[in-house]
């Protein structure tokens, strides 16, 4: 079983992730849990999650600080940050995000992303 969440502050695009992941992963067992910013995912989370797909920029708890919370608190979860632009900032290195994902980004980058991730866990 998978459990994938999804965090982003634009219910549009959040929509859209799941809709793309639904339609890859018919199987009922992989699971998909809703964020609609960073505070919100970090509540919401549980250590069985594998992957967690946020958006960079979000109110209250950003990408980049919902990734360094992850790695604190869950080291295994695989983390995707999808942004529109990461010119000017800085990725610190303890953060370690396991892939990117540039908005606008297409079906088949996404769910190539995705699956990629999904095939080996974190640490094997």
């Amino acid at each position: 079983m998978h459990k994938i969440m999804v965090v982003d502050d634009d219910d549009s695009i959040r929509k859209l992730m799941i809709e793309l992941l639904k339609i890859k992963f018919r199987d009922p067992q992989v699971k998909i849990i809703e964020a609609a910013n960073g505070e919100e995912a970090a509540q919401a989370f549980s250590n069985d999650v594998d992957l967690v797909i946020t958006d960079y920029m979000m109110p209250k708890m950003d990408g980049l600080k919902l990734a360094a919370w992850l790695r604190d608190n869950a080291p295994q979860t695989r983390i995707i940050l999808a942004t529109g632009s990461l010119f000017g900032h800085e990725i610190p290195a303890n953060v370690n995000i396991d892939d990117f994902i540039m908005k606008p980004f297409g079906p088949k980058d996404f769910l190539s992303c995705v699956s990629k991730l999904l095939e080996n866990k974190r640490g094997e």
